[in-house]
């Protein structure tokens, strides 16, 4: 029993420092004209395919229907996929990360 106790605690430490070290937050991303973090795996998540479209001076979230400007994308999603990081509260985008441009 006491083996099972440590196994599952360890697991559960394990698991808060990945979330911890997720790649969005080890990379202290920010919003480039906010400054606002993006924050965390919690926050963040990949954007289903077609879930990001281009439209005049930005970017369309189908999500939340909300226009990102062109200048608020930070180009380094290290999978690329786009991700999209979110105000917990408000669903609003907090950083919408696109896949580095020219891949």
């Amino acid at each position: 029993m006491r083996l099972l106790l440590v196994v599952l605690f360890g697991l559960l430490a394990s698991s808060f420092a990945v979330a911890h070290d997720h790649w969005i937050s080890g990379n202290r991303m920010t919003d480039p004209l906010s400054g606002e973090w993006c924050c965390n795996h919690i926050d963040c998540t990949a954007v289903p395919t077609g879930g990001v479209n281009e439209v005049t001076g930005g970017y369309s979230v189908a999500e939340t229907g909300e226009m990102i400007p062109y200048q608020r994308v930070i180009w380094r999603s290290q999978d690329g996929a786009w991700w999209r990081c979110r105000n917990l509260r408000t669903n609003a985008t907090r950083c919408l990360i696109g896949p580095p441009q020219g891949s």
